[in-house]
């Protein structure tokens, strides 16, 4: 391998670490974990979606124990974190509770459809 190839692959190794936050220069993390820090702590609740009629951005979800979660997916929608989104299929979805109770939602990915297959809720 060239000294050329060595570099330019170091170059994307260096760029995609530190989008990701993983970069330790001279004893500091480089690379936006700051706000991470910051950060309410998240919420992983898996269901099945249920209503999709509550508003633009808003979703009623079927979670364990037959729990209604109403779940704001306005940030992850605009940030494409969601998957397609169609009611009767189940989905884990990542974000922060909200006074009102309601699932701020930083992502949302496919599940499985068995409930049996879903990952804790924390």
């Amino acid at each position: 391998m060239s000294i050329r190839m060595k570099i330019h692959r170091s170059g994307l190794w260096l760029a995609a670490a530190l989008l990701c936050g993983v970069v330790e220069i001279g004893g500091m993390l480089h690379g936006g974990n700051r706000a991470q820090a910051d950060a309410p702590p998240s919420t992983m609740i898996t269901g099945i979606l249920a209503n999709s009629d509550l508003g633009a951005g808003y979703y009623l979800l079927e979670a364990r124990g037959d729990r209604e979660i109403t779940v704001n997916a306005v940030h992850a929608l605009a940030n494409h974190l969601t998957a397609v989104l169609v009611e009767g299929r189940a989905y884990t979805v990542i974000g922060t509770l909200n006074a009102s109770g309601e699932l701020e939602a930083t992502s949302i990915a496919r599940a499985k459809n068995n409930s049996r297959a879903w990952p804790d809720d924390r």
